[in-house]
């Protein structure tokens, strides 16, 4: 699909509708003359809304971070305070923050705050 979209446009349409394409198949079942078909249309898409328009792709450091957080948390066992520092390349002083932040933001999903109720 890339050629037929290099001949026609930028290459970031073509590498849009390669990976839309290659993700369509691999998370449905569509084969490929229907993912390339999809892929299409989202490009044409996108091209007539944002065509023209200098856009931004952040990233997502910020989501990885998120992420390792949560997933650090899940890790942790209560004890193994060092195995995270290894494990995460981080200081013992920030597991013990990033453990802190994660815990407080999980209880404030599920224990509303006593002192912000509305009356």
């Amino acid at each position: 699909m890339k050629k037929e979209l290099l001949s026609k446009g930028p290459e970031l349409l073509a590498d849009l509708g390669d990976y839309t394409a290659e993700i369509l198949r691999k998370m449905t079942d569509l084969k490929e003359p229907q993912a390339d078909s999809i892929a299409v249309e989202l490009v044409n898409k996108m091209r007539h809304i944002w065509g023209g328009q200098l856009i931004y792709f952040p990233k997502g450091a910020s989501m990885e971070i998120a992420e390792r957080d949560l997933q650090m948390y899940a890790d942790f066992n209560g004890r193994n305070h060092p195995d995270l520092v290894r494990k995460y390349g981080v200081s013992l002083v920030q597991v013990y923050n990033i453990l802190r932040r994660v815990k407080a933001t999980q209880m404030g999903k599920f224990q509303p705050d006593m002192f912000d109720a509305e009356e």
